[in-house]
């Protein structure tokens, strides 16, 4: 319970991060002027670049390396990263700011790549068969939490705490190297690697053991190891006793269920991010109180809907829940599209589009949000569940 918690944690983190953008963006312009649509494409879109290089990278280093020592680094990367975007110097051309936090951006979009397996694969791992779906939707609720607590501590930094734009964002974006270097911490002094993966780790040394003692006896006989040449037995069987219990050949003989999950996630990555991350562009909000409650309403909805993703999953497959909510969604994207402007980008009334925005929200939650997340973690082996 307490690695889930963790990865929980790591999540909600996670989210306020990558989404701190769409409130720190009214700031970080009215202290160093409009954002062109390249640099506003920048600091969104680079988190997004390095989350794919993190996905593959830390995924398939944490079934090397083990869960527990690639999640503390992960959590240290962000908060790096997050660091270095608040103490970016305000001396400095507003292009070159946005350059560099678009660098710092993508290095936390590296960490946030990393963590996304690793939380699936922690939950399942430290979970049965039966409740493995029930293990998700609870990791996955940090997500949510995430995407409440960023409005939430807007708020309160805007209200209460009274800083002003140029201390708004510096804060946000250090309040998020907060969090992270929390979670590295608690997760090297608490984290246990998992058993599953131990034990996954302890069958490979087997296996390896095992085959080096045949080859051994092979030799001592003056016999040649199978799969030699000249050996007994067709080439195909060489390969597979040198290569069958790969990583790569795992995943070789995944590879229609590979593309399936990875195509998804790619396509929902696309779909959801390319407005997501724009909200306080779509629906245009004054800095601070303004944009925290935008972003509020939009997110607001998707408590419940993780409450009803738990129901849900105890009684439909992930794989149909999944479905459903991509044709729903598609079905919104066309409703939204048809109360744009002229421009095609924002909603001609503002009430009616941010609704149908958190709904949108809603059917992400229960829906595609959910299957991209668990269906990966519960169809791969434990060898190559980070990779895939």
């Amino acid at each position: 319970r307490l690695a889930m918690a963790l990865s929980c944690l790591g999540l909600m983190a996670d989210m306020y991060d990558i989404n701190v953008i769409n409130l720190v963006r009214p700031s970080l312009q009215e202290e160093f002027g409009r954002l062109s649509p390249g640099e506003d494409a920048l600091l969104s879109s680079a988190p997004l670049a390095g989350a794919v290089v993190g996905q593959l990278l830390l995924g398939a280093l944490a079934d090397r390396l083990g869960r527990r020592r690639v999640f503390v680094a992960t959590a240290g990367l962000i908060g790096v990263s997050s660091l270095a975007c608040a103490l970016v110097p305000s001396g400095w051309s507003s292009s070159r700011v946005f350059r560099i936090l678009g660098v710092c951006r993508f290095f936390l979009g590296i960490g946030i790549g990393g963590e996304y397996p690793l939380a699936a694969a922690s939950a399942v791992e430290n979970s049965d068969a039966a409740s493995s779906s029930q293990s998700l939707v609870f990791v996955l609720a940090g997500m949510v939490l995430g995407c409440m607590l960023g409005p939430i501590a807007f708020i309160i930094f805007s209200g209460p705490m009274q800083l002003d734009s140029a201390a708004l964002w510096r804060f946000a974006f250090g309040f998020g190297a907060a969090m992270a270097f929390a979670l590295c911490i608690s997760r090297g002094a608490l984290m246990q690697e998992t058993t599953s993966f131990r034990a996954a780790q302890e069958a490979t040394r087997a296996a390896g053991d095992a085959a080096g003692d045949i080859e051994a006896a092979a030799s001592a006989r003056g016999a040649p190891a199978r799969g030699a040449a000249g050996g007994a037995g067709p080439a195909e069987d060489g390969e597979a006793a040198g290569h069958g219990d790969s990583a790569a050949a795992a995943l070789w003989a995944m590879r229609w269920s590979l593309l399936g999950t990875a195509g998804a996630w790619f396509l929902y990555n696309i779909m959801v991010y390319s407005v997501g991350l724009f909200s306080t562009t779509i629906f245009d909000a004054a800095p601070g109180l303004e944009s925290a409650k935008v972003v509020l309403v939009i997110n607001a909805p998707t408590v419940p809907a993780t409450v009803a993703a738990w129901v849900l999953s105890r009684r439909m497959r992930m794989k149909d829940l999944q479905m459903l909510g991509f044709g729903l969604m598609a079905l919104c994207f066309a409703a939204e599209s048809l109360l744009c402007d002229s421009s095609g980008f924002r909603p001609r009334a503002f009430v009616p589009g941010l609704c149908l925005y958190a709904a949108m929200s809603v059917l992400n939650t229960m829906g595609p949000g959910l299957g991209t997340f668990a269906v990966p973690g519960q169809i791969y082996p434990t060898r190559i569940r980070g990779t895939a």
